[in-house]
């Protein structure tokens, strides 16, 4: 019996799949674009629902072109574009496009940051700076310009994880892309810092609970099999952000 792999990419121009063996030789690939959304200027949204599409798209064709029989894929893992805001209602449907690493409409969110709490606080806990660019910022956003929305989020997700929760049914996310949701995660102890959220005013109850980017945290649904082609009860691991995946691949964690 072979023993495959499913990673998936979900960048900020579109999504590939890959199935590949146990040797790391790719059997199988697609590529789907989507578009990019700029309501106003400073604002770059994209649907979550068409980074799922693409997923599934890929998936499906990755397995064809690797003439791969699904019972042999031993687990899926997606990496994406780091970080996005996109906020889930409790049944897991996206209330809003999601706000992706290059929106700037967060900057009064960002400088009430650095008055109240102060970059070198902020820096200290997460390692990142009070900027748009970071999701907690953007959800605070959220909450200040649009009330309701915030009120009716059952969890913040990333690009990343929102294709693994349709996968699996679980709102989570891993630690590379909690750290760039930012501002009162704790590098260190590698959770939510209960005093941090706090001061900024942000439910802890609205962020998912961050897993290592290894660790199995659920498995393919029946309606993701039938949506992807995988085989129900697949492994699907936290996944994680795509220039960590980048990095570890050309080598940063080698010596020479």
């Amino acid at each position: 019996m072979a023993k495959l792999l499913v990673g998936v990419d979900v960048g900020t121009t579109g999504t590939k799949s890959v199935v590949m063996d146990d040797e790391g030789a790719v059997l199988g690939y697609h590529y789907v674009e989507y578009p990019l959304h700029v309501p106003r200027p400073g604002w770059a949204e994209q649907d979550p629902d068409d980074y799922w599409r693409a997923v599934t798209a890929t998936i499906q064709v990755a397995l064809r072109r690797a003439h791969a029989d699904p019972r042999d894929v031993r687990g899926v893992s997606v990496s994406a574009l780091a970080p996005a805001c996109i906020l889930l209602d409790r049944d897991g449907r996206p209330l809003e496009r999601g706000h992706i690493w290059m929106d700037r409409r967060g900057t009064r969110q960002a400088d009430w940051l650095k008055e109240h709490i102060g970059g070198e606080r902020i820096f200290a806990l997460s390692g990142n700076v009070p900027d748009p660019y970071f999701a907690m910022v953007k959800l605070m956003w959220e909450r200040d310009v649009r009330p309701e929305l915030y009120r009716q989020t059952f969890k913040l997700q990333t690009a990343a994880d929102y294709p693994v929760f349709r996968l699996t049914g679980q709102a989570v996310t891993d630690y590379s892309n909690a750290s760039l949701i930012g501002v009162a995660y704790d590098i260190r102890r590698r959770t939510w810092d209960a005093d941090m959220l706090e001061r900024i005013g942000i439910d802890p109850d609205k962020l998912p609970t961050p897993y290592p980017c290894d660790q199995v945290i659920g498995e393919v649904t029946p309606t993701a099999a039938e949506e992807t082609g995988l085989r129900s009860g697949t492994p699907v691991v936290a996944g994680t952000v795509d220039c960590n995946a980048a990095w570890l691949a050309r080598g940063a964690l080698d010596d020479q």
